[in-house]
């Protein structure tokens, strides 16, 4: 069972989950960064976007 952004209740259940840490942090970043720029120039083509994320392996996986 795996669980998805990395919320701390994930580790305190039994068994603790693994999780993919999206880093939600730096997403939005970007995300308000491409709204700021959308909302200057409307007629902007839009663009993709990639933020890394990381697998955190806990007990409810086998590696």
């Amino acid at each position: 069972m795996v669980s998805f952004d990395n919320i701390e209740e994930v580790e305190r259940v039994n068994p603790p989950l693994t999780t993919v840490d999206s880093h939600s942090q730096e997403l939005v970043r970007s995300v308000v960064s491409c709204l700021l720029q959308r909302m200057e120039n409307p007629e902007r083509l839009r663009n993709v976007v990639y933020v890394d994320s990381e697998i955190i392996y806990r007990q409810s996986t086998r590696i």
